[in-house]
C-alpha cells in the first residue's frame, strides 16, 4: 500500500467515526423525541385545554382561531419579545392556555391604530419562520 493512499484512508475513517459520535451525542436524542410527538389539527382552543396537548409537536387551529392583541405583551433586551394568546374569535376565554410567542414580530406595538397585519393562514400563527 503506497503512504500517499494511507492518509486520506485514515482521514475518512476517522471523519465518519467522529461525524457518527456527533449524530449519537447531539442528534439521537432530540429526533427521536421529536418523532415521538403528535400533530394535532383544527384546534379550538375554547374547547381544547394546553394539559391535552402536552405531546404536541405541531398544532394548528381552528379557522375562528386568532391573536387577541388587547392582551399582548413584550419585553424589550436589545431584540424584542412579545407573547399574544390564541383565542376562539371574539370569545373572552377564562383560562388562555395557547400563546403565540414572537422575536422583532411585535406589530400591535408599532401600529397607532393596533390593527396587526392578516394572517393568510392558520399554520402563519405559529410557523418558525414569523418568530
Amino acid at each position: 500500500m503506497k503512504s500517499s493512499n494511507v492518509f486520506p484512508t485514515f482521514h475518512v475513517a476517522v471523519a465518519s467515526i467522529l461525524g457518527y459520535l456527533n449524530y449519537e451525542y447531539n442528534m439521537r436524542k432530540s429526533y427521536t423525541l421529536a418523532s415521538e410527538l403528535k400533530f394535532y389539527k383544527e384546534v379550538n382552543v375554547g374547547q381544547v385545554k394546553g394539559q391535552q396537548l402536552m405531546d404536541a409537536g405541531s398544532v394548528t387551529f381552528s379557522k375562528e382561531s386568532g391573536l387577541d392583541f388587547g392582551k399582548a405583551m413584550g419585553f424589550r433586551d436589545g431584540d424584542t419579545y412579545c407573547v399574544a394568546p390564541i383565542t376562539n374569535g371574539d370569545a373572552n376565554l377564562l383560562v388562555y392556555d395557547f400563546w403565540a410567542i414572537g422575536r422583532e414580530r411585535c406589530v400591535w406595538r408599532l401600529s397607532p391604530d393596533r390593527h396587526p397585519e392578516k394572517f393568510s393562514r392558520q399554520e402563519d400563527l405559529m410557523s418558525p419562520d414569523r418568530l
